[in-house]
C-alpha cells in the first residue's frame, strides 16, 4: 500500500502501509502518537503538496532491504523531517525540502543500526534556529506545577504540567505500567501542554512527565501550522481549542541542542483523570481508568489529580 491520494480517504491508506505488522511489542521504539501526529498533519496539506511528499515517500522502499522495522523507522524520520522543515522555512520549496530529505533519509539506511538511524533525528541545529535555542531553558521543571502542590491547593489555580496521553487500548500491557523503563527505548513521542488556563488532552488519562530540558525536540504552532521551538507559553497562546503538540526524547544520551547536555531520564510525576462533561463514559471504561491509574499510582508513588478539562473527540452532550 503506498502513500497516495485516493477517491475516499488518505489516512486510511497510510495508516495502512504504516500500521502493517505495527505493534508495540515488535515496534516500541516508534510512538503511535507521534506517528498519528503526523497523519493529521499530512491530510492538512494541500492536494499538490501532498502528492510532492508521496513520491518520494514511496521511493524510500528500495532502501529498506526487506527490512519492514527499518521501512518504518526511515519513514517517520522522513516524515517527521519534512514537517519541521517545511514549518521552519515555509519560504521554501516542497519539491526541495522533500529531495533533501530523502538524500538524509537514503544515506541513514546505510547505517549499521536503527538506533543510529533515529539518533540523527536529533541533528536539531538545522532544524531549530540559532535565536530560538535559548527557549530550550523555558522547558526546565522549575517552570512546571509539582503535583503534589496541586493536590494542595498551593498551586490549584495556576498550574502548567506537561504530560502523555496514555489510550485506553494500552491500560493492560506491561510496558505502559513500567513506562519510564518504555520512555528509554522511545525515539521520539508525544506530550502536551496544558494549564489552568489551556485544558485540552488526548485522552482520558495522562500521565504528568518530569522532561529534562534538553529532551525537548520541537512544538507545534496550529495557528500557522509550523514546527519550532517555542516556550511553553506560547505554544498555549498559539494553540487555540485544541490539544498542543511538543515533541520529546525519551532516549538518553543523545546530544539534541547544540551547547545542552545529552538527553536524560524522563520521570513519571503524577496522573490526570480527565472529566469532560461532555464524553460520556461507562462503567467498564471508569473502572478500566481507575485500576490503571492506581497502578501507576502504587509503581510511582505519584498522585492521581481528577480534573475537568475537554478531550479531543468533546461534543455537548444533548
Amino acid at each position: 500500500m503506498s502513500l497516495v491520494m485516493s477517491g475516499k480517504s488518505s489516512i486510511t491508506d497510510i495508516k495502512y502501509d504504516f500500521s502493517r505488522g505495527f505493534g508495540a511489542l515488535d515496534f516500541k521504539t516508534i510512538d503511535t502518537s507521534l506517528w498519528e501526529s503526523l497523519i493529521d498533519w499530512l491530510n492538512s496539506l494541500a492536494k499538490v503538496e501532498y502528492k510532492v511528499i508521496a513520491k518520494y515517500y514511496n521511493k524510500l522502499k528500495r532502501y529498506c532491504k526487506d527490512n519492514l522495522y527499518l521501512d518504518k523507522t526511515l519513514k517517520l524520520y522522513f516524515l517527521f523531517r519534512i514537517r519541521l522543515e517545511l514549518g521552519i522555512h515555509p519560504e521554501r520549496n516542497i519539491e526541495s525540502i522533500c529531495f533533501n530529505v530523502f538524500i538524509i533519509a537514503s544515506n541513514l539506511s546505510k547505517l549499521k543500526s536503527i538506533d543510529q538511524v533515529m539518533t540523527n533525528l536529533y541533528k536539531c541545529t538545522n532544524c531549530v534556529e540559532p535565536i530560538d535555542i535559548h527557549k530550550v531553558n523555558y522547558w526546565d521543571s522549575r517552570f512546571f506545577t509539582d503535583p503534589n502542590n496541586y493536590i494542595k491547593n498551593i498551586d490549584a489555580n495556576n498550574f502548567i504540567f506537561l504530560v502523555h496521553p496514555i489510550p485506553e487500548e494500552n491500560y493492560n500491557k506491561k510496558e505502559f505500567i513500567k513506562i519510564e523503563e518504555s520512555f528509554k527505548n522511545n525515539d521520539a513521542f508525544l506530550t502536551s501542554v496544558v494549564s489552568s488556563r489551556h485544558r485540552f488532552f488526548y485522552k482520558k488519562v495522562s500521565l504528568i512527565l518530569s522532561v529534562p530540558k534538553q529532551n525537548v525536540i520541537s512544538t507545534y504552532c496550529c495557528k500557522d501550522e509550523s514546527s519550532r521551538l517555542m516556550t511553553p507559553s506560547e505554544v498555549i497562546e498559539n494553540t487555540i481549542l485544541q490539544n498542543t503538540e511538543v515533541i520529546v526524547c525519551g532516549r538518553i544520551g543523545v546530544s539534541i541542542h547544540p551547547r545542552f547536555p545529552v538527553s536524560s531520564e524522563i520521570k513519571v510525576i503524577g496522573v490526570i483523570n480527565v472529566i469532560d462533561k461532555n464524553v460520556k463514559i461507562s462503567d467498564a471504561e471508569y473502572e478500566a481508568i481507575e485500576k490503571y491509574s492506581h497502578k501507576i499510582k502504587r509503581k510511582y508513588g505519584v498522585p492521581i489529580i481528577k480534573m475537568n478539562g475537554f478531550l479531543e473527540n468533546s461534543n455537548p452532550i444533548n
